[in-house]
């Protein structure tokens, strides 16, 4: 990863680490599918139909694995891993383009037709001061020596 950094600036975050951990554990891994291929096998019961030995038998050897070998499953717990964090790349920008488009850009459109300014970004020539007076007003400033 390319981060740009001015000479003399330091920055308190080291940006060139990996973006993500380690992942799960390798025994947490294999609980967890554990438990997702019993619900698959089960799930027909709910419904009368007879259950899904093939998922039944996946569970149990992933419960043994996991409990008696865990280092078996790292393989897959790395690609299981490594396929999150490709889904992450590709879904978070659409999330996070369409919360924008549908909730931020919406709003915006209505408080201008309303004529919010909500930060007082307009200039308005008439007032001295773009202060904002506090009221009550804060504590006085000689208590404030040694903020840190």
């Amino acid at each position: 990863m390319f981060v740009f950094q001015m000479p003399g600036m330091e920055l308190h975050e080291d940006l060139r680490r990996g973006a993500h951990g380690a992942g799960p554990s390798d025994r947490g891994f294999g609980l967890v599918f554990t438990a997702v291929f019993l619900a698959i096998g089960l799930w027909p019961l709910t419904k009368g139909a007879p259950v899904r030995v093939p998922a039944l038998v996946i569970s149990g050897v992933l419960l043994v694995l996991s409990l008696v070998f865990p280092r078996v499953l790292h393989p897959l717990n790395r690609v299981w891993t490594l396929f999150g964090l490709l889904l992450s790349r590709i879904t978070t920008p659409i999330v996070t383009t369409l919360i924008f488009v549908l909730l931020f850009v919406p709003a915006g459109i209505v408080m201008r037709l309303l004529g919010k300014d909500l930060l007082r970004l307009r200039h308005d020539s008439a007032l001295p001061s773009y202060w904002i007076e506090r009221l009550p007003p804060g504590p006085p400033a000689g208590t404030m020596v040694d903020q840190f």
